[in-house]
């Protein structure tokens, strides 16, 4: 019975999320270091010359932002799994399991929702009628999880700049369906 309950103190004390990462700074050069529960080093990387932002944003995951003016570029880092996200470009909101931002491609405005660590799970492209901008975050008043089924999206719409407000159903994407535009 003492030997259960040593473990599951231990157990505890190893799952502080604020005890996985750190930033170093040295001469305006900044390294970071985020760790596993189990102290294995998921990241070391020291090539940051702007201090770069750890945030706590779930029970297991942090996000690290790296980016000035109106560029950012935000990974998410699973510290349970050790699993690290592709950079996402000017996240404007996420969840659990999925992350939103803003793309322009191919001459087009998209607000892409995906999974954070697995495109094929889930992708979605949003396409308006957005207002014409140079940097695609701008045309975007609000964007939000509703639940897990939905998304409150807010934005500029068109040469007028008109407000205009919809909610987005998350359904699951096929095959088929990889990237629909709804």
């Amino acid at each position: 019975m003492m030997i259960a309950m040593a473990s599951f103190i231990l157990y505890c004390a190893n799952t502080d999320i604020s005890k996985t990462y750190t930033i170093y700074e040295n001469n305006y050069e900044y390294k970071v270091v985020v760790r596993q529960y189990n102290g294995n080093v998921i990241i070391s990387e020291d090539t940051y010359n702007m201090e770069p932002i750890i945030k706590e944003v779930g029970d297991d995951m942090l996000t690290l932002t790296i980016g000035q003016g109106d560029w950012h570029i935000t990974r998410f880092i699973n510290v349970k799994e050790g699993t690290i996200s592709e950079g996402f470009g000017n996240v404007e909101a996420y969840d659990s399991n999925k992350v939103v931002y803003p793309i322009y491609e191919d001459g087009t405005i998209k607000i892409v929702i995906q999974d954070i660590y697995d495109k094929d799970k889930y992708y979605r492209e949003v396409i308006r009628d957005y207002a014409p901008v140079a940097v695609p975050k701008s045309m975007i008043i609000d964007i939000k999880f509703l639940d897990d089924l939905s998304l409150l999206l807010k934005y500029y719409s068109g040469e007028g700049w008109k407000e205009v407000s919809e909610t987005i159903e998350l359904a699951e994407t096929t095959s088929l369906c990889r990237e629909c535009i709804i």
